[in-house]
């Protein structure tokens, strides 16, 4: 890669934009906020209720802690395996946008520092 024209520096920088937003999409979900909600139920009976209306809600995280709570071990580990399939999808969009966004960025930047034809004088 030659840096003296001037492309070497814009090729490096768009390869640096990409590996950072990259690792900026990758390393999102495993910074947040891992606790799982918690459930609130007084009885298994009651956790039970809440964790069935939590899953059919769409709240997997929370289900999975209340089908703990009721002492039910497969149903929460199902809904936590929902949880993460749902997550595992959302942060792919989210990667996958970010990775355009990063190559729309490396354009302009090329497109910036692209040589401009010199006029001639007569």
């Amino acid at each position: 890669m030659d840096l003296d024209d001037g492309t070497g520096f814009v090729r490096a920088t768009m390869t640096l934009i990409v590996m950072f937003a990259v690792i900026a999409a990758g390393t999102e979900a495993a910074h947040a906020d891992e606790r799982l909600p918690t459930c609130g139920a007084t009885s298994a009976q009651h956790a039970h209720e809440l964790a069935d209306e939590a899953r059919r809600k769409g709240e997997y995280r929370r289900a999975a802690q209340c089908y703990r709570q009721a002492g039910e071990p497969v149903a929460a580990d199902r809904a936590l395996a929902r949880a993460f399939v749902e997550t595992g999808a959302a942060s792919t969009k989210k990667a996958s946008a970010t990775l355009e966004d990063a190559k729309a960025q490396a354009r302009r930047i090329r497109e910036a520092f692209r040589p401009k034809p010199v006029a001639r004088r007569s």
